[in-house]
């Protein structure tokens, strides 16, 4: 994104040798302030405006914050989550991102198959494709979930982790042991 006047897009788009028209129209995917001459000081303030509007996803209803979580047949196991807490968002240390947060509840577990549905903690609606992670001793597996957020694996070894992974959501670690 860039910060530039009227005066200046008009000096760019007008034809080589000719004076720039000060009525020609300004077609720009910019952000265009209408001065000839701006303070720095206002420039810097335009700018820091811009980013502000279009860099941070910002909750709107209310600040409170998101969390994922972690559930074996509708029972809650939040304590088994790593880092649940995120040090960053809204309050934290990185500004003004706030991510989308996962759910997973796990329909069945035991010693040697899993299954669950991974679903946006807010929504509800189901990850379709999100990246399943079965962690284990020596070894990791990799699984997706279906189109209603389901996914299911057979295994052989001690599971010890589960993380779960996708595009713009914040990335739930499960410490099973």
């Amino acid at each position: 994104m860039h910060l530039v006047t009227v005066a200046d897009l008009r000096q760019r788009q007008r034809p080589k040798g000719r004076p720039a028209d000060p009525t020609a129209p300004v077609h720009s995917p910019t952000v265009v302030v209408n001065a000839k001459k701006m303070n720095p000081k206002i420039k810097f303030t335009y700018l820091i405006l811009a980013l502000g509007l279009f860099s941070c996803k910002v909750l709107k209803e209310s600040n409170t914050k998101i969390l994922p979580e972690f559930s074996i047949q509708g029972k809650s196991f939040n304590e088994l989550i790593v880092n649940r807490i995120p040090d960053y968002g809204l309050t934290g240390e990185d500004g003004c991102i706030v991510e989308n947060q996962i759910k997973i509840n796990l329909d069945n577990i035991n010693e040697n198959y899993i299954s669950g549905k991974i679903s946006d903690v807010d929504s509800t609606e189901p990850l379709i494709n999100a990246e399943i992670q079965l962690i284990f001793e020596s070894d990791t597996i990799l699984t997706r979930s279906n189109n209603k957020g389901e996914f299911e694996k057979r295994f052989k070894d001690e599971l010890k982790k589960i993380k779960a992974t996708y595009i713009a959501y914040r990335t739930v670690e499960i410490n099973l042991k």
